[in-house]
């Protein structure tokens, strides 16, 4: 008997890119973004940390994270047949101290939505995305009747953050930060991508 299941069809699918991004001025940075934390910042998705506010593109400083950052952005779009000439709209800095975490939310306008984590101590927050089905799944399916979790029967997936690592992933999808468990701070810089000039199209 075959092992094949061609009865199982994924009709809709989340590209999540998950890779790992070196830096060649990573002291420099985090020399940098440390001044940037001494302005005020604001409070977004951020329930408690420091979250900057949006910092300067044109910043040399910041220029070989911003091109990492748009070329795995384009590694996603051509794998998800979107339009692969992306650029960087926004991106700032995010610091979670102990118990600091975010809330719920997705990023609207956003072709694309990631993180870099620039330093990251151990338990210090996990980052858990929703399935956009998670209400249904949960009143529907309850965890008695799941013998293992996957990608079709989970309304949550857990990312465990390591230092150097990028997560780039749909604007719309929802997420949030749980509490940091480690008295060492946590850095991270999150970005919004778009598109330059693209045009969405709807594929039947």
């Amino acid at each position: 008997m075959s092992d094949d299941k061609p009865y199982l069809k994924d009709i809709f699918k989340i590209g999540v890119l998950n890779a790992e991004l070196i830096l060649p001025n990573k002291e420099q940075l985090i020399n940098k973004l440390h001044e940037e934390s001494k302005i005020e910042g604001r409070r977004l998705s951020n329930l408690t940390g420091y979250q900057s506010n949006n910092l300067d593109l044109n910043d040399p400083i910041y220029k070989p994270f911003l091109n990492g950052v748009i070329e795995k952005g384009s590694q996603l779009a051509k794998d998800m047949d979107i339009i692969d000439n992306v650029i960087v709209d926004n991106f700032w800095l995010n610091i979670n101290n102990y118990k600091d975490s975010n809330s719920l939310h997705c990023h609207p306008g956003a072709v694309f939505s990631g993180v870099y984590y620039v330093h990251t101590p151990e338990n210090s927050g996990d980052i858990v995305f929703l399935n956009s089905n998670h209400d249904y799944v949960d009143f529907y399916w309850k965890n008695s009747f799941i013998k293992d979790f996957n990608n079709y029967n989970s309304s949550e997936f857990n990312v465990v953050p390591y230092t150097n690592q990028i997560i780039i992933f749909p604007g719309w999808l929802k997420h949030y930060v749980r509490p940091n468990l480690n008295h060492e701070s946590r850095l991270s810089i999150s970005f919004n991508l778009g598109v330059k000039n693209g045009k969405t199209k709807r594929k039947i």
